[in-house]
């Protein structure tokens, strides 16, 4: 039995998920698939509002394990809804999912070590150890781009625009991959090969050929 599509993109604040999605979402309405965009974290349930405001640095967790459990919670709490849509024959396009937690997170717990600021040191194995059942998607798109300079008028948030950050997050991004065994493929964006990567990615997704839905 056929069954939808889960698609995953990554990728460092401001490197051009959003607009490459947006874009993949008219591309492939056009060729006449059912198609759905996810976006995590989801802010407008209970914890996304909590995390919600961790972001834009209004609310701070009294440990690491507190702050990892609600973004797991976050994630779970949109499990039916996408086992639905894969049921239904969806491609489900998901803006981050538990990659950018073990990312984001791997990343503070190095700067708090730098700062000698910590209370715990925590394993990849400690971060992931919430998500276990959740759906593993069918492949996961990191976007290396740069189009933080388009939102000089958002609220700077969390991880808005810090370099040495960034490239520490990219690199952990590449570690949660390897050590949850997932598919990707780096996607180098910019505003001159948009119209290229959509078709790289279209193409990547209709070769996808997987009935059996995998967890982690």
């Amino acid at each position: 039995m056929n069954r939808g599509k889960f698609i995953v993109f990554e990728g460092i604040n401001g490197s051009g998920k959003t607009t490459i999605i947006s874009h993949l979402y008219n591309y492939l309405t056009f060729n006449k698939c059912k198609v759905k965009i996810i976006k995590f974290p989801n802010r407008s349930t209970k914890s996304g509002q909590i995390i919600d405001k961790f972001l834009k640095n209004e609310y701070h967790f009294e440990s690491l394990h507190d702050q990892i459990k609600i973004f797991a919670d976050n994630r779970k709490e949109c499990k039916t809804e996408i086992m639905q849509l894969l049921s239904d024959n969806y491609i489900i396009l998901c803006d981050r999912y538990i990659y950018s937690n073990i990312a984001y997170t791997l990343t503070d717990q190095t700067f708090n070590i730098i700062n000698n600021n910590y209370k715990e040191i925590l394993s990849i194995y400690d971060v992931i150890k919430y998500d276990t059942h959740l759906i593993k998607p069918d492949i996961i798109f990191l976007i290396n781009g740069d189009y933080i300079h388009l939102r000089t008028n958002e609220i700077q948030e969390r991880y808005h625009k810090n370099n040495t950050k960034n490239i520490i997050i990219f690199n952990n991004y590449l570690f949660s991959f390897s050590f949850t065994q997932s598919n990707f493929i780096i996607i180098n964006n910019n505003l001159n090969n948009l119209n290229n990567n959509i078709e790289i990615i279209y193409t990547s997704i209709n070769k996808i050929n997987n009935n059996e839905i995998l967890y982690f």
